[in-house]
């Protein structure tokens, strides 16, 4: 009977006892993604000096980005203001009504614009 309970206090003390030699390793830390930036993600700025900033659209986009409307961010997929505003215009269906945009005082009026 003594020699049983040494045996199960033995296998006891064994099992409570981490398996391996050595201690798990410490959890690694996540690699940086190239979004955590904000700057990482922006769009190219658009050239200052040609016909598109003469464009109505690129005129509207600058009047939003001045008025601190999010309308003149990026699109999550990185489409820039000018470029939604431009395609939309050329696709015939439906306009963003860009010169009415440009005079819009504040971002609500220049929403009803469209």
């Amino acid at each position: 009977m003594r020699k049983l309970l040494s045996i199960l206090m033995l296998a006891v003390a064994v099992l409570s006892c981490e398996l391996g030699p050595f201690p798990k390793p410490p959890p690694q830390p996540e690699p940086p993604s190239p979004w955590d930036n904000p700057g990482d993600a922006a769009p190219d700025p658009e050239p200052e000096d040609d016909a598109a900033t003469r464009s109505p659209c690129a005129k509207a986009c600058a009047h939003l980005k001045a008025l601190g409307c999010d309308e003149a961010k990026p699109t999550p997929s990185g489409a820039t203001c000018t470029q939604v505003c431009a395609n939309a215009e050329a696709s015939g269906v439906v306009s963003m009504a860009p010169d009415c945009v440009a005079k819009a005082e504040t971002c609500p009026i220049a929403r009803r614009c469209q």
